[in-house]
């Protein structure tokens, strides 16, 4: 549940097209779900503009699909992070809309289309090389990122700008 879905809610009931018991039952699960094996959060939306993620890295693939199939219910995005390809594969034939990034081990589910708030501007994730590119792909959070891939963090200072320096005589400029 969303600001925004929970304004449509209130509407809805405010003029006569829903019923206070429809909209109850819409509302129970607020703000937590307690299921077997997880405690679902669907109310982070409404306390930090952004739904519960889900952790994969120790939950079965069909653990996985279900807690997503708890938040597509309620019309939530979804992000898995530390997700091996195999249990992505299981997960997909169940969320055919979903997306798996191999290479960040990071799953998507859009059940609505995302968009920036307008203050925010561009997110720059900053990786020292190749081997960073897994977590510095699941940090960008799917918004518009800018990625330079070598920071050279090795000691030597970090720069923007394609990994050369900017003056000529080798210094940062």
């Amino acid at each position: 549940m969303n600001p925004t879905r929970l304004k449509s809610l209130l509407i809805q009931v405010q003029k006569g097209r829903m019923s206070v018991d429809q909209a109850l039952e819409r509302l129970k699960h607020l703000p937590f779900e307690d299921i077997d094996f997880a405690r679902v959060d669907h109310h982070r939306s409404l306390r930090k503009g952004f739904p519960e993620v889900i952790f994969g890295q120790g939950k079965t693939a069909r653990q996985i699909a279900e807690i997503m199939a708890r938040l597509r219910k309620i019309g939530e995005n979804i992000l898995v992070t530390r997700l091996e390809a195999d249990k992505a594969a299981w997960v997909i034939k169940r969320f055919p809309k979903a997306e798996y990034h191999p290479l960040s081990r990071v799953l998507t589910y859009l059940s609505q289309p995302i968009t920036p708030p307008p203050h925010r501007g561009l997110v720059l994730v900053i990786s020292a090389g190749t081997s960073d590119l897994p977590v510095a792909g699941a940090s960008a959070g799917g918004g518009p990122a800018h990625r330079p891939n070598d920071g050279q963090s090795s000691g030597i200072p970090v720069r923007c700008g394609g990994g050369r320096p900017s003056s000529s005589d080798g210094r940062p400029g």
